[in-house]
């Protein structure tokens, strides 16, 4: 017998029996939907899972593994989005033949990166480790290769804390942040036997290299769900690690990382989609009543150490914590209304790991829905929202009809007045005719009735840069050129590797008398010191000087014997402190060696500007006084006496080179 259907295919072909009976054997399938829903209970724990596919989810729900987990009854379907981020070659067949049998045993680490664009926190690489035992495992960012090392001491003590286990074996490959000569040291001293895999051969370290292509590719997916930008990826890794140490994996029977390294089950009952909208309640005080209570946020993760979610507000760019938020699982940030940032880099839908470029599109952007006419209100306690409330429009988009921002171009030292925090994002400079509108009225701002020659905090007569005061010949630079190398302040050497020198400008001031008659026009070469960076370029900046109470006593106590009093002001008092860290400057704009362009001047004696100036000439100072046989008084260490009764000479200092001194009238 053939069975056909409407269209003449045949569909099956049946045998007849012994006893002329037709007999059909079927499989019932179940019922599969091709058009998955947002609201889907199964797909909705697959999204906050990171992606995981259903037979894991499915396995975590019949085993019990971990509490607050809906039963999971659902058909593992085609996902667009797992396989758009997670396709990857076959696994290697080879399995590891030792297995540790405790915590910290074995512990594997690798490094993923460099990660273009950087975080917002200029983080480029991910340093990944796994304990071979439970497969519990830590996720760090970091800022450079050579920063892996700090991070594993680190990462060292707090599990060797919370264990209380001792970390025996640490397996990485043989990059050089891991096989400098003060690493191998710390790992001897401390007892850890570092083993390295043979060079270009990852699979001997498989463990850690196949979590870090799960951590990614999850990354990627989490990214994904909601068209969230790729500044995030070092939150989408995070929660990542996060997630994976609450889901099983093949190494473990039956246990979760989490269950494995804590011995208690995880609980799931808090997690969200990654991305999704959300409302955090304001905490500001003294709010108004007709004020909203919350605001529009999007949820980046969760806070380690704290019962807290991380979210970002997109339109202050400030990441919050905070466990008063409600979510909208269902709905994502629109992304499209949100201003590109300065540099342009951080909407861009592309992110790379080493040679690997991992790309995906975006959707195309919706028509904009219009802002909702009040705040969507909770339902069900708060966890959800109804479906059919449209997305309220990003707080950005009400700023449509504002002047777009300009920027100027930078001056040419622009980048010699960044401080050592500052990381690799650009710096960029606004016209002030952009900041202010003189057509609008600021509120709170006075009218101006002075003439604008007259706003100026500074004398016409001082020039504002080393262009302009070298058309004139009054300033006397070449004097202070003259003074710093007669006194052997620096000599020119070449920059060592590692160093970064200091740069170094020039202050104009015009010295007037107390009639106001120009006496001088002084050229002072500065160091530009806020760049220093404590513990590197200099230890102590302390610098003892004479309280004010001291000041007047010494005047009060020349008035009342009858003693003379001096006043000194030494000259280029800075210039004869010696350093004792290792400095190096730029040349000083205006007095280039001609062909030695490339050297530098290391530092023997304190410029003006360096932070630990006033502190070198302190000790300056001192010994030059304690040599002359003065003392220094023990409860005011800006004092100094010599001699008693009538020829006592008392001397304060004040500052940094102003002195006052007190003599007898025999001295």
């Amino acid at each position: 017998m053939r069975i056909w259907d409407r269209h003449q295919r045949l569909l099956a072909r049946i045998e007849r029996g012994c006893n002329r009976l037709y007999t059909l054997r079927l499989d019932v399938d179940q019922p599969l939907s091709l058009a998955a829903r947002a609201d889907d209970n199964a797909w909705k724990w697959h999204e906050r899972f990171g992606q995981i596919n259903f037979n894991t989810l499915r396995q975590l729900a019949k085993k019990q593994m971990v509490h607050g987990l809906p039963a999971i009854e659902h058909i593992d379907q085609f996902c667009d989005t797992c396989v758009l981020t997670k396709q990857k070659r076959t696994p290697f067949p080879a399995q590891a033949k030792f297995r540790a049998e405790h915590a910290l045993d074995l512990v594997h680490g690798d490094i993923c990166g460099p990660v273009t664009p950087a975080t917002p926190g200029s983080k480029k690489y991910l340093l990944l480790l796994v304990d071979d035992y439970s497969r519990f495992m830590w996720l760090l960012l970091l800022a450079a290769k050579s920063d892996a090392p700090a991070a594993i001491k680190r990462f060292q003590a707090a599990a060797e804390l919370e264990s209380g286990r001792k970390l025996k074996i640490l397996r990485t490959d043989y990059g050089g942040e891991f096989t400098s000569l003060e690493f191998g040291d710390y790992c001897a001293a401390k007892g850890v036997h570092h083993r390295h895999s043979a060079p270009y051969s990852p699979q001997q370290n498989g463990v850690v290299e196949r979590r870090n292509l799960t951590v990614v590719a999850m990354a990627r997916s989490l990214l994904k769900q909601h068209s969230m930008p790729v500044k995030f990826w070092g939150e989408a890794v995070s929660t990542v690690v996060f997630l994976l140490n609450r889901a099983p994996t093949k190494a473990l029977n039956g246990r979760t990382p989490y269950e494995a390294w804590y011995d208690k089950e995880p609980a799931v009952s808090f997690l969200r989609t990654f991305g999704c909208l959300a409302f955090m309640k304001k905490m500001r005080p003294h709010q108004s009543k007709l004020e909203d209570r919350s605001t529009a946020v999007v949820f980046i993760g969760y806070e380690a150490g704290t019962k807290a979610y991380r979210v970002f507000d997109p339109v202050s760019q400030r990441v919050h914590i905070t466990r008063d938020v409600v979510f909208d699982e269902k709905r994502g940030w629109d992304w499209s209304k949100v201003e590109e940032a300065e540099d342009g880099e951080w909407w861009t839908q592309e992110f790379t790991i080493k040679s690997t470029t991992m790309v995906y599109n975006a959707p195309e952007p919706t028509a904009p829905t219009p802002p909702p006419a009040a705040s969507p209100a909770p339902t069900d306690g708060g966890a959800e929202q109804s479906a059919h409330t449209p997305p309220p429009a990003p707080p950005a988009a009400l700023a449509a009809d504002q002047a777009p921002v300009e920027f100027g171009t930078p001056p040419p030292d622009a980048e010699d007045q960044l401080d050592a925090e500052h990381g690799d994002t650009p710096v960029h400079f606004r016209r002030l005719d952009n900041i202010l509108d003189d057509d609008v009225p600021l509120p709170g701002m006075a009218e101006r009735e002075l003439a604008e020659g007259e706003l100026h905090m500074v004398s016409a007569l001082e020039p504002a840069s080393f262009a302009e005061a070298e058309k004139k010949v009054e300033w006397q630079m070449n004097e202070e050129i003259r003074a710093v190398e007669e006194n052997k302040t620096w000599r020119l050497v070449e920059l060592p590797p590692g160093h970064r020198p200091i740069g170094l400008r020039w202050v104009y001031k015009v010295k007037k008398d107390a009639a106001g008659n120009i006496v001088r026009h002084k050229a002072r070469l500065v160091a530009k010191g806020y760049v220093q960076r404590a513990g590197i370029d200099f230890n102590e900046v302390f610098a003892p000087v004479a309280r004010l109470e001291s000041v007047r006593l010494l005047v009060a106590t020349a008035a009342h014997a009858g003693r003379s009093l001096h006043h000194l002001d030494i000259k280029s008092a800075f210039l004869n402190g010696e350093l004792r860290e290792e400095v190096y400057v730029k040349q000083p704009p205006g007095f280039t060696i001609k062909g030695k362009e490339h050297l530098v001047y290391r530092l023997d004696k304190a410029l003006y500007g360096l932070r630990q100036a006033p502190r070198a000439w302190n000790i300056k100072l001192d010994a030059s006084l304690l040599e002359l046989a003065f003392k220094q008084c023990a409860t005011e260490h800006g004092i100094y006496t010599r001699g008693c009764r009538d020829q006592r000479l008392l001397i304060g200092v004040y500052v940094n080179d102003h002195r006052h001194r007190q003599q007898s009238k025999g001295d």
